[in-house]
């Protein structure tokens, strides 16, 4: 291929993201949204529409556990986790109930499992996935947190325009909107009006690396951390021009508020100071978190976070931990029990590998597979032979004995 026909794709995929970047007005953001609704969705129904539009496919009775009569498989996750499909219908569950609005969605999503188990898959995949979302979101030009611009609405108003528009409209402007909104003499008529719908919103595309809607949040250790990385801090070069109080001497560069209209990251969450949870408590339930300074912000995202088993039993065990205890929605994320699925696992793994041209014999990978499903199972009463166990879990019909 010439350099020229390199030239040509280049030119091409820059015309296509240039077709791709909107900018208007809140006016013509309402617009919008009464064509597709769907722009002006929180941010768990965000997540939840994303993998839903990948599609779905049935699952075999056979296998289905009590309680997951409706579990599919999601072809979203199926490329790259095998074996996971009660955890992932779990997570579902948890994305459909937060976008429906309803109490059980306004916690922080805690998976739970073992080393290696695929939880910090499961966040990886879900990040990259709001990075190629199709559905466009659209925010407030310049604000730090990138909000949602039906927020320019006043409050009196929004009755009527949640009928009008057949949206839901919650939450309010941050400080450093508010304050341009009403000292901009752009945005105000001769009478002193302030003209709202005449505000500038622009299409944005989430991104972990731009810092904008996907957060990460690791703990290190606890003498050095500080706060200010989930909540942002104060610009000490802008203190003595502004002020401590003024929205534009605080930075809104916390991880809750990089994460708005998005998902967080929590890492290791129980490794964390306990200090750093009790933000948590109110963003989960309230969805407000609470800068020096200021009132309190609002935050739409989901707070996804994992641990393992030892140190989720320890948090529950302690009293003190109660508040935050009842604001998680703990999944549990166990080791994969099917021998088919470990099969499949082993041969991505190989695929992606530098061994993917070797030869294995027949069988290698069912018997390896075998193995260490066997090593995950225990004996019971029910079931004491592991081999027939083992067989049971992969769906695999037993022939039983005539007594």
């Amino acid at each position: 291929m010439s350099r020229i026909d390199f030239q040509k794709i280049i030119e091409e995929s820059r015309k296509e993201e240039q077709e791709a970047q909107w900018e208007g007005t809140c006016l013509a953001y309402m617009e919008l949204i009464k064509e597709n609704p769907s722009v002006a969705q929180l941010a768990p129904g965000r997540l939840y529409k994303m993998v839903m539009d990948r599609g779905t496919e049935p699952i075999e009775d056979g296998v289905k556990l009590p309680d997951y009569e409706d579990m599919v498989w999601y072809r979203f996750f199926q490329d790259e986790l095998y074996g996971l499909e009660e955890p992932l219908h779990d997570i579902m569950r948890f994305f459909k109930a937060g976008a429906r609005r309803t109490e059980t969605g306004k916690r922080i999503l805690i998976l739970v499992g073992p080393v290696s188990s695929g939880k910090s898959t499961i966040a990886a995949l879900l990040k990259r996935g709001l990075e190629g979302d199709a559905t466009p979101i659209y925010a407030i030009k310049g604000c730090p947190m990138h909000e949602e611009p039906l927020h320019l609405i006043p409050k009196n108003q929004r009755p009527k325009w949640e009928k009008i528009l057949g949206v839901k409209i919650e939450g309010h402007l941050c400080p450093m909107c508010r304050f341009n909104l009403l000292k901009d003499d752009r945005y105000r008529d001769p009478d002193g009006n302030v003209l709202w719908e005449s505000y500038p919103v622009v299409q944005i595309r989430q991104n972990e690396a731009a810092r904008c809607g996907i957060g990460t949040f690791q703990p290190s250790d606890p003498k050095n951390q500080d706060i200010a990385e989930l909540i942002g801090r104060v610009d000490l070069s802008k203190i003595t021009q502004y002020g401590e109080t003024d929205p534009r001497a605080y930075s809104l560069d916390g991880e809750l508020e990089v994460a708005n209209r998005g998902l967080m990251e929590y890492v290791e969450i129980l490794k964390c100071d306990i200090k750093f949870h009790y933000t948590l408590i109110t963003v989960a339930q309230e969805q407000v978190l609470k800068a020096p300074g200021f009132p309190q912000i609002y935050v739409d995202e989901v707070i996804l976070s994992h641990t393992n088993q030892t140190e989720f039993d320890k948090f529950k065990s302690i009293k003190e931990n109660e508040a935050l205890h009842d604001r998680m929605y703990p999944i549990f994320v166990p080791y994969n029990l099917k021998v088919t699925q470990e099969e499949k696992i082993y041969a991505k793994m190989i695929e992606r590998s530098e061994f993917r041209e070797v030869h294995l014999a027949p069988y290698t990978l069912n018997v390896a597979a075998q193995f260490a499903v066997l090593s995950r199972l225990a004996e019971s009463q029910i079931c004491p032979n592991l081999i027939k166990k083992m067989k049971y879990y992969n769906g695999d019909r037993v022939a039983e004995k005539e007594k």
